[in-house]
C-alpha cells in the first residue's frame, strides 16, 4: 500500500481554542444536496458567535466576515466531499486556530481517482490562483455546456485569500481517504504577520520567536520575496535571542528563496548574539542537501531534522 502524500498547506499543529466536529454517514442516510449548505451555514452560525461584532483593537475580522467566509469555504468542501465521496464517512471539522479558522473535511474516493486527482491538485498547489481562475472561467464561457465547474477551489483561494491542502491516505486496495484542509485568516492584514500565496504561508508565532513557512515557495525573484524578507526583518530588530526557522512543511523552495535565506543567516551574523536555529524534514529532500549551508554564513547555527 502507498504512503501517505501531502500537496498544498496542510499540517495539524494547532492547538485549537473552540472546535466542532460533525460526521455524515452516507452509507447509512442519503445526503441530501441541500444538506450541505445547512451543515456549512450551522457551522458558520457557531463560529461567528464566538467573535465580536466589533472588535475595538482593529485586529479581528468581524462577525459577519466569519458567517460569510465559514459558510462559502465549508460549503465547497462538504459538497466536493458529497460529490465525490465512494463510500464511509464524510468527516467534517471546524477548529480555531492560533491566526486561523482551519476547515477539514474527509472523504474516501476510488484507488483508481487519485492519478488525475494529484494532477489537479498539484496544478492548484503550484500556480497562481488567480490566473487559473481567469483561465477556467474563459473556458467555460468557451463551453455551452459548462456549468462552472472547476472554479470553486480557485474562488476561494483567489477571493477569500484562503491557504488549502490535501493529505492523501490509501486505506485499502480500493480506497484514499482524502482530506482536504482550509485555513481562513481571522486577523486582519495590519494585525498578523504573515504573508499567504494560494500554494503557501509563511508567518511568524512571537511566543515561539519562530518563522514557519508551509507549501511551495517558488516566487519570481527579489520583488516578490520582499515581503517576506520584511517580515523576517520585523522579527530580527526584536532583539530575540534566538529565532526560529520552521521549514517542515516547505515542500519546495526556489534558488531565490533560498537566497532569503543565507541573507538573513548574514543580517542575524551582523546583529551579534542571536542564535539561528533550523527546522526541517528528514522526508523532504532538498532541505538535507541545501539547509545546512546556513552555517556557511552564520556559525551560531543549529540545524534541527526532524522525521
Amino acid at each position: 500500500m502507498s504512503m501517505s502524500e501531502i500537496i498544498g498547506v496542510y499540517s495539524l499543529d494547532d492547538s485549537f481554542s473552540e472546535h466542532m466536529s460533525l460526521t455524515l454517514y452516507p452509507d447509512s442516510f442519503a445526503v441530501r444536496w441541500s444538506l450541505c449548505n445547512l451543515t456549512a451555514n450551522f457551522m458558520a452560525e457557531y463560529f461567528a458567535e464566538l467573535f465580536p461584532e466589533g472588535d475595538e483593537e482593529g485586529k479581528l475580522i468581524s462577525r459577519a466576515e466569519v458567517s460569510s467566509a465559514v459558510s462559502y469555504v465549508l460549503n465547497e468542501l462538504v459538497e466536493n466531499a458529497v460529490k465525490f465521496n465512494r463510500s464511509g464517512d464524510i468527516n467534517v471539522t471546524v477548529g480555531i486556530g492560533k491566526e486561523d479558522l482551519v476547515c477539514l473535511v474527509s472523504n474516501h474516493i476510488a484507488n483508481g481517482d487519485v492519478p488525475p486527482l494529484r494532477e489537479k491538485l498539484l496544478e492548484l498547489s503550484r500556480e497562481d490562483p488567480g490566473e487559473l481562475l481567469r483561465r477556467q472561467a474563459e473556458a467555460n464561457a468557451e463551453d455551452p455546456e459548462a456549468t462552472g465547474s472547476g472554479l470553486g477551489y480557485l474562488i476561494i483561494m483567489s477571493d477569500y485569500g484562503v491557504s488549502l491542502g490535501w493529505k492523501l491516505d490509501p486505506v485499502s486496495s480500493q480506497n484514499t481517504c482524502i482530506r482536504t484542509m482550509a485555513r481562513l485568516p481571522i486577523l486582519k492584514e495590519r494585525a498578523r504577520m504573515e504573508i499567504k500565496g494560494g500554494n503557501y504561508r509563511v508567518w511568524y508565532d512571537p511566543g515561539e520567536v519562530a518563522v514557519f513557512f508551509e507549501g511551495i515557495l517558488r516566487l519570481g525573484g527579489p520583488q516578490e520575496y520582499a515581503p517576506i524578507e520584511e517580515l523576517l526583518e520585523k522579527v530580527l530588530i526584536t532583539n530575540p535571542k534566538s529565532i526560529i526557522l520552521d521549514l517542515r512543511q516547505l515542500n519546495f523552495l526556489n534558488s531565490s528563496g533560498i537566497n532569503v535565506l543565507y541573507k538573513f543567516a548574514i543580517a542575524m551574523r551582523k546583529k551579534g548574539d542571536v542564535q539561528l536555529v533550523v527546522r526541517g524534514s528528514k522526508t523532504v529532500p532538498w532541505q538535507g542537501k541545501s539547509l545546512p549551508n546556513l552555517k556557511k554564513f552564520n556559525q551560531n547555527f543549529e540545524m534541527i531534522f526532524c522525521d
